[in-house]
Parts: C-alpha cells; sequence; structure tokens
C-alpha cells in the first residue's frame, strides 16, 4: 500500500484500502484516527522523526486486525518540495505477514533438530561406551561399533520412511 500524507499526518492519498478500512474512509483522517493505539503511537513517533529529521525511515511491526495479527515492512519517506521544505510523507507498507511465519516455523524446525541432534549424539555417546566395554581390542571395537553406527542408521532411515511417526518392532528387526 503506497499512501501520503501531510505534515499534520492526514492521509492524501491512498493506493489501497487497508486495515479493514475504505480508502474514502481513510483520506482526510489522520494516523491517530486511523492506526489501532496499540502499534499506532510508535509509527506516528516515527512519522513525526522523519518530518523533523527529514531522513527516510524503515520498520517492521505488526498490528492486531479483525482477522488476527498481520506483520508489515514499512517504509516513512519525507515528501519535499523542490527548495528542501518538507511537506509532508511518503509511505509504502508492505504486508510481510506470510515470510514472518515461514520464519518462525523455520527457528521452530531448527530448534526442533537441534533437540533430535543432541539425543543422537547421546545415543552415539552410549553406543561407544558400551561397545568399549565389551570390545578386547580397537578392531574388536571399530568392528561392533561401526556395525552398531549402521543399524542405527538403518533405524533412522525407517523413521524417515514413517514421517517420524514411529516404525514397528517387526520392520526395524528386519532393517
Amino acid at each position: 500500500i503506497v499512501y501520503t500524507q501531510d505534515r499534520d499526518l492526514r492521509y492524501t492519498s491512498i493506493s489501497h484500502p487497508m486495515l479493514g478500512r475504505s480508502i474514502e474512509d481513510i483520506l482526510g483522517r489522520t494516523s491517530q484516527e486511523v492506526l489501532p493505539a496499540a502499534a499506532g503511537a510508535a509509527i506516528i513517533a516515527l512519522k513525526h522523526e522523519a518530518l523533523t529529521t527529514g531522513q527516510p525511515k524503515r520498520t517492521e511491526l505488526s498490528i492486531e486486525e479483525a482477522t488476527g495479527i498481520r506483520w508489515y515492512d514499512l517504509h516513512i519517506e519525507p515528501l519535499c518540495y523542490e527548495d528542501g521544505d518538507i511537506v509532508g510523507l511518503t509511505c509504502v507498507s508492505v504486508d510481510v505477514t506470510e515470510r514472518k511465519e515461514s520464519e518462525a516455523h523455520l527457528r521452530l524446525l531448527l530448534r526442533e533438530l537441534t533437540h533430535r541432534s543432541k539425543n543422537l549424539l547421546a545415543v552415539i555417546q552410549a553406543m561407544a561406551r558400551q561397545t568399549a566395554r565389551h570390545a578386547g581390542s580397537t578392531e574388536s571395537f571399530l568392528k561392533r561399533f561401526g556395525a552398531r553406527l549402521q543399524a542405527l542408521a538403518a533405524s533412522h532411515d525407517l523413521l524417515v520412511r514413517e514421517s517420524w511417526y514411529g516404525a514397528s518392532l517387526s520392520e526395524l528387526i528386519r532393517s
């Protein structure tokens, strides 16, 4: 959504409806009248900073809407006359909710992968200790430990084929 505002943060143009409001309902209103109170104060402060400093501003923020929480990437640019006087703002608001949800899902998967990796390393360490206890020589240890690692790898292949929902004991024995 692209929109412009005057120095009083009154909407002067807007490309699309936003926040569940029509274009007609937004035009002529101020940010304080249009934006939800929870996110509005921070956005308004950022817009005032852009007006005061003449520097563009950018932020990612979440806004509670009727359909749930939406994330936006907000770009704020001072709008100037040729002589440099700032007369308002030009803003672009891009909905990045899908990207934020994907990032959160990826973080969850990485935490799960880390957890499973640590568990697997603990199992391998226990296998090494148990194998070493009963091995008479280094060669015997290497042979037995290698076989146990191959069996562990086969059981993981079986779990992956079953989408980590578990595998039957008979399938595990066969593999």
